[in-house]
């Protein structure tokens, strides 16, 4: 009976899932085709290849605490604003890292200039940032919008030389990870148990939505840096891509932890710059030498902190979200 009762629940989670995405998807065509015709074609390239809008799922999660579909439509609408940021700076983090792929086509730096990528970048931005204040108006709260502006100090030490100890390094990288990835899953998060507070839930889970979202940004992170060392990528990069771009990330931190000295482990990184053939050489020291191991073990304990904070949630469509979320990130 209870093994029915749980199958039933992610029956109605993944349907509730697939109506949010595909509304999301709607909502956020609508809205950036019935802006300035400036960018009409690099909307349209951007927008045929839509994301999978983590950021709008975990805001439903903290904000539908009843089944309704009135609170539904809200909340992903209050979403947009954070999609529309998200869908920004992935264009100028494409610039940054002078990435050639994103969702397994050319970057829009590549197929419309620098010029019109950053401008795009910043008019998805702006338009972000005027619809999260449209949304504070409609159910009087007010966000933190000012972190937004990490992303942008985040992206930019990102690019700094290694830091002169793996101490150091390993802070810079959080403090990287918690702006750059984790800004936007913490504002997700809260948006949506205010909007919930807004609507009339019974308590405030605005301190554990942050927690939440700042513990998922680190996962999410994680996990991206680990699927770097798959042979296959979706975005038509290789196994030690970062590595050949001159970026860190965590397998590669752990890796350097167990190095015998610190500055030897920035120059093994250092000359994969431009080098596929060397970062692949240290791609594969760094899987074996179970560094890679250690990453997956800190995802998992990202996603175990994550699961015992949606637990705390009362009984609801949206805490049924968040789990099947949390799960969804586990590694196959």
């Amino acid at each position: 009976m209870n093994q029915d009762s749980d199958l039933g629940r992610e029956e109605q989670s993944s349907v509730l899932r697939d109506r949010i995405l595909s509304v999301s998807h709607d909502k956020l065509d609508s809205y950036v085709r019935s802006g300035s015709t400036t960018f009409e074609s690099v909307a349209k390239e951007t927008l045929a290849r839509p994301g999978k809008h983590l950021r709008t799922l975990v805001a439903v999660g903290w904000g539908l605490y009843r089944d309704s579909s009135d609170l539904l439509e809200g909340l992903v609408k209050a979403a947009l604003g954070i999609e529309l940021i998200h869908e920004g700076s992935l264009v100028h983090d494409d610039v940054f890292d002078q990435s050639q792929y994103r969702r397994g086509q050319a970057a829009i730096h590549h197929q419309f200039g620098l010029r019109t990528a950053n401008n795009f970048g910043l008019y998805l931005i702006a338009r972000g940032i005027s619809m999260l204040c449209e949304t504070q108006d409609k159910y009087s709260f007010r966000l933190e919008l000012p972190q937004i502006n990490q992303l942008v100090s985040s992206q930019l030490m990102e690019t700094l030389p290694p830091c002169t100890t793996f101490e150091q390094q390993r802070h810079r990288m959080e403090q990287v990870t918690d702006g750059k990835t984790g800004v936007l899953f913490r504002l997700a998060s809260v948006l949506g148990a205010k909007v919930a507070l807004a609507d009339g839930a019974s308590s405030d889970d605005t301190e554990r939505a942050e927690r939440f979202g700042r513990i998922i940004g680190r996962a999410y992170q994680i996990r991206d840096d680990i699927a770097d060392f798959h042979e296959e990528s979706m975005e038509g990069a290789y196994c030690g891509s970062d590595l050949a771009a001159g970026n860190w990330n965590w397998p590669a931190l752990y890796w350097a932890e167990m190095a015998s000295e610190w500055r030897d482990a920035v120059e093994r990184v250092k000359a994969c710059r431009d080098n596929p053939q060397g970062a692949q050489r240290l791609a594969n020291e760094i899987r074996a030498s179970g560094a890679l191991l250690r990453a997956e073990q800190a995802l998992e304990e990202q996603l175990q902190a994550a699961a015992e904070i949606a637990k705390q949630i009362p009984l609801s469509p949206g805490r049924e979200l968040l789990r099947q979320f949390v799960s969804r990130m586990k590694l196959a």
